[in-house]
């Protein structure tokens, strides 16, 4: 069997998020309906999330690992769902969407995806 810890990455103890109520990033949902934020909740998250030291590592694993519920590295479902999109057309890269992102210019790849 594996521990749960084996299955949080190591930077996460460094993350501003750790210790704060999953529904912050994740939304309230029950059994019956799939998890929603609302835009306010959304905003929250990413004030969050725009001062944590781990957003780059957060935002690699969001991409890589295929994340497609809650908030990471201030991005939602609906933007990575874009991102994987023009990462997988080969558009962009993933490492050039993270630079992008740290830079301050993420919402520049946001306005591809669906678009294209």
């Amino acid at each position: 069997m594996i521990s749960i810890d084996k299955l949080i990455p190591d930077w996460h103890a460094k993350a501003v998020c750790n210790g704060m109520d999953d529904v912050i990033f994740f939304g309230d949902s029950d059994s019956k309906t799939p998890p929603a934020l609302t835009l306010t909740q959304l905003r929250e998250a990413q004030a969050i999330c725009n001062t944590c030291p781990v957003f780059r590592n957060c935002l690699t694993h969001a991409l890589e690992e295929r994340e497609v519920y809650g908030i990471w590295a201030g991005t939602s479902r609906r933007s990575r769902l874009k991102l994987f999109e023009i990462i997988d057309r080969e558009i962009v890269t993933l490492e050039d969407i993270v630079e992008g992102y740290c830079d301050g210019k993420g919402y520049l790849y946001e306005q591809f995806g669906r678009a294209l």
